[in-house]
Order: structure tokens, then sequence, then C-alpha cells
């Protein structure tokens, strides 16, 4: 698992390497002492899986980050010496929280919660194009994009509604399926429990996205990056 370390103190760097180099599958691809070369760095290795990020930094936060990156398919564990953002943290669907300083026992129940979600996206759900095969009753069912009204998070499961009525849950989380449909570029995140198919949505009101006559949140942490990749002017 290729992985990314962005971080503005010297020494939660050099914890953090330690503990990526005596971690298999863990391969460090950058070091990275500030936000801007972090995402420079996803730009020019283009294979980054997972990103050690630190929140407070001094050009840019890591909140910040992640909405400037507005990349589903790399997974985020951030780390911090305060516990204050975790809230906000979740709602962008970060796969762990690490308050510093990091001992490497909980460093490591971080990663294999990191790699056992990546593996479960890539198990129940598969690219084909313009869709993608997910598992149902034992059968591998091909899924067209297009065919997708919205995503709805359900625990550990998620739901995906589709324009003839029909309903496929898989086992997934909301960040692992995010991962596989927004890199088809027609899917928003409007809520950390709803994605839609931009295709779908009627009409949007306040804080709310009409999907044929479903009406879905938009979160308060979601609202500019909607209207932003649907061009509300």
């Amino acid at each position: 698992m290729n992985c990314l370390i962005v971080d503005d103190d010297e020494m939660s760097r050099k914890v953090l390497k330690h503990f990526i180099e005596k971690t298999p599958p863990l391969i460090l691809r950058q070091d990275c002492r500030n936000a801007l070369d972090g995402l420079d760095a996803v730009k020019s290795e283009r294979n980054i899986d997972l990103i050690f990020l630190d929140v407070q930094m001094s050009d840019m936060s890591g909140l910040e980050f992640i909405r400037t990156l507005n990349n589903s398919n790399i997974g985020i564990i951030l780390t911090t010496s305060k516990p204050d953002y975790a809230v906000e943290a979740f709602e962008l669907n970060v796969l762990d929280y690490l308050l510093k300083p990091i001992e490497y026992p909980r460093f490591i129940k971080a990663v294999h919660k990191a790699t056992d979600l990546i593996s479960k996206i890539r198990m129940d759900v598969e690219h084909y194009g313009n869709g993608l095969f997910i598992k149902n009753e034992g059968k591998l069912v091909k899924l067209k994009y297009s065919d997708i009204l919205y995503v709805e998070a359900m625990a550990d499961y998620v739901m995906l509604h589709t324009h003839n009525a029909k309903k496929f849950i898989i086992h997934s989380t909301m960040k692992g399926i995010e991962r596989k449909l927004l890199s088809s570029k027609q899917f928003v995140r409007l809520h950390r429990s709803f994605i839609a198919n931009a295709e779908h949505i009627d009409y949007m009101q306040e804080m709310t996205a009409v999907v044929q006559e479903k009406v879905l949140p938009i979160g308060r942490l979601y609202k500019s990056e909607v209207y932003r990749r649907l061009n509300v002017l």
C-alpha cells in the first residue's frame, strides 16, 4: 500500500516514517513537510493509497487539504495533538484519527482498519468501464453508472438505489463506494450518508437535493463542493 506523509512537524514525520518502514505492506512514497508539497506529491505519484495527514499546518489545515484534494480514491488517516477536530474529520470520511504522540500499537490498529476497508472495496465492487460489478445473491451483477440514482449509508453496508426501483445492498463503507463512484465524475457526495448521481438530480432547494421525488439532505460541509461540481451559478 503506497503511503504519503503530510506533516509540518519534523519529529512527527520521523516517527511516522519509522512506523511505516517496519510495517508491511506499507510503502512510503514521499515525506512532505507542508500541505502544498503534499498536493504536488499526490499529482506526481498518482498511485497513493493512503495519506497520514496532520490537521494543524501553517499553510493549509488537514481538513482544507482533504477538500482541496477532492480525491475519494485515497484513504486519509489524520494525525493531530488535539481531539477537537474529530467530528468534522469523520464527516469528511477519514479512515481514522490518531492523537499525538502516536504509539505504534495504535498506529497498527489504524493501518489494519485502512487495509481492511480497502480490501473490502476491491472485493465487493469492481469497475468495468461505464459501470461496475457488484456481488448480489452469489452472482456478480453488472450495474451501469447511469442506472444508479443515489447511494445511502446503512451502518457497515450501503444501499444502491436504481432507476427501476431495484435496491442493492453491499458490504462496504460510504468511503469505499465513494472511491469507486466519484471516479466516474457523474456522482457527487451530498452528505455523510448520501451520494447522488448528478444526472438524476431534478432540482436543489436550500439544503436538499431531489432525485426522482426523493428528498436528500445536503450536509453543511459538502455544500460548497456540491455547488462547485454541479456548476451552480
